[in-house]
C-alpha cells in the first residue's frame, strides 16, 4: 500500500505514517519477513501511533490463496468483537488461518 520495501519495524512505524491513519489508529501488518524474522517463519505485527506493541511468529506456509487476508482479518474482528485483546485476538486469527491452509494445501498448487 505505500510502495515502500519493508524490511525492518522501523520501516513498519514509518509505512504507518504514510498511510496517514487517523491518530489513535492501529496497524496489523500480516505476512511480514522482516530482516530479523526467523528463517522459515512470517510474522504479523501490530504497530501502534507510539511504535511496535507485538510481533507474532508463525510457520511460513508454501502456498497462497485468495482471500487469505480475508479470512484472517474477519477472524481478528472476531476475537476483538468477544473482547478479545487486539494482539491475543491476532494470535488465534493467525493460527488458525495457518490450519486452514494447512487443510488446505493438498487441493492447492504449491508455491
Amino acid at each position: 500500500m505505500t510502495e515502500r520495501y519493508i524490511a525492518t519495524t522501523w520501516d513498519l512505524e514509518a509505512a504507518r505514517q504514510v498511510l496517514r491513519f487517523a491518530p489513535e489508529a492501529q496497524l496489523i501488518t500480516t505476512g511480514c519477513a522482516l530482516e530479523d524474522t526467523t528463517p522459515g517463519q512470517i510474522e504479523s505485527v501490530i504497530v501502534e501511533p507510539e511504535g511496535i506493541i507485538s510481533r507474532h511468529r508463525t510457520m511460513r506456509l508454501p502456498i497462497g490463496l485468495p482471500g487469505t487476508g480475508d479470512l484472517f482479518a474477519g477472524l481478528t474482528v472476531a476475537g476483538l468483537a468477544r473482547g478479545v485483546p487486539l494482539p491475543r485476538a491476532v494470535e488465534i486469527a493467525q493460527n488458525l488461518t495457518s490450519r486452514a491452509l494447512d487443510h488446505a494445501m493438498p487441493l492447492a498448487p504449491v508455491k
